[in-house]
């Protein structure tokens, strides 16, 4: 088969669509003994694709076709105007894959993957424009997607809930999580780097209302913790405003590199993951593969994901995430038990099942 795969959201880095397309991509790049050829269309005004991955894409014998639209542009010409086929720009397919933000139209078969549906269950924590298209967006691909790839049973549930109509088959993948054990003296730096000199939780996340970091900051204050405990806070900028500033005891490091996140996982107290909704939720499984111990809201996937390995609140409540803080401060079997049960639940998460899983999907709709 030959298939296109929207790679553009990969530029935007510390997002749970950047990581997803990423990690795709990379799985497909290994598989240089696979029939399948694979053409990557990537389109940035500002945001420029990194040349490594030209390199890789070019290094694994297949084909990148790179523009420079607006994301804007897109959403008006695919979403809105329908002007247009993909295949015009990329060439003959017999699949494409489209991404999080814009529904060409295409002569060959196509497929998507939804990562949530976060923009129906909280309309006010997202902004109009994102919204805006992915009302567009989804409304176009729940009519003309022979197949859609949900990241998760609540995913699915949702699309089938808030699209009764939907003709696509819908399929749960859940998306590979790959994380890098960092070395005690990696660590060490890291620690030393953002000055993290107590001990601290960590939360992940871009900063934005659906990332309920205000509930949790006001939480993390009025907690009466046993030992000095800072709150470390790891995500891109977002949009909202946070209640609490940068002080002593809340830390916001911003984005950084995978490789000092990984490090963060592994030198917390544990993590903790208040966010209102999630289709996924890489940070979670993310730390349980660094050896925290986690405690996420009880909605969503993330029931889903964490499973037994995993402390549970409700994220409405500043009472409920307060006191799975103290718990988790004070109970260290808690926390130990924790850790091993993630070791537990892991083996769900990885690239090689979710891209046999598409492909042979692909292959059974064609």
């Amino acid at each position: 088969m030959k298939i296109g795969l929207d790679i553009s959201q990969i530029v935007y880095a510390g997002t749970g669509v950047s990581r997803f397309t990423a990690g795709l991509t990379n799985e497909i790049l290994k598989r240089q003994t696979s029939p399948q050829q694979w053409v990557f269309f990537f389109s940035g005004f500002r945001k420029k694709l990194d040349p490594a991955i030209k390199t890789a894409i070019n290094n694994a014998g297949q084909t990148l076709k790179e523009f420079a639209f607006p994301p804007q542009f897109l959403n008006l010409a695919w979403n809105k105007a329908r002007f247009g086929y993909i295949d015009d720009l990329i060439g003959q397919l017999d699949w494409f894959i489209s991404s999080d933000w814009s529904e060409p139209r295409s002569r060959a078969r196509k497929a998507t993957v939804v990562h949530d549906l976060a923009f129906r269950r909280f309309p006010q924590t997202v902004t109009d424009q994102v919204r805006t298209v992915q009302e567009a967006r989804l409304a176009i691909a729940t009519r003309e997607c022979r197949v859609i790839f949900a990241d998760s049973e609540t995913t699915r549930n949702d699309l089938l809930s808030f699209f009764p109509g939907i003709t696509s088959t819908v399929v749960v993948n859940y998306p590979g999580v790959t994380t890098q054990p960092p070395s005690k003296k990696m660590i060490a730096l890291i620690k030393q780097k953002y000055q993290l000199n107590k001990p601290f939780i960590l939360t992940v996340g871009k900063i934005e209302p659906r990332k309920n970091l205000n509930r949790l900051m006001t939480a993390f204050l009025a907690t009466k913790l046993p030992t000095e405990t800072d709150l470390a806070v790891v995500g891109p900028p977002g949009w909202g405003k946070l209640a609490f500033p940068p002080n002593q005891r809340i830390r916001l490091l911003g984005y950084i590199p995978d490789e000092e996140l990984y490090a963060l996982y592994a030198a917390c107290e544990y993590f903790i993951f208040p966010s209102l909704w999630e289709g996924f939720g890489y940070p979670l499984v993310e730390a349980m593969q660094c050896g925290a111990a986690a405690a996420a809201a009880n909605t969503s996937s993330l029931r889903e994901i964490g499973r037994e390995a995993t402390l549970f609140f409700d994220p409405q409540e500043t009472d409920s995430i307060a006191k799975a803080i103290l718990r988790l401060s004070t109970d260290r079997k808690l926390r130990s038990t924790l850790i091993d049960r993630g070791r537990t639940v892991l083996h769900r998460f990885q690239w090689k099942n979710y891209y046999d899983l598409l492909i042979s999907t692909l292959e059974k709709n064609t």
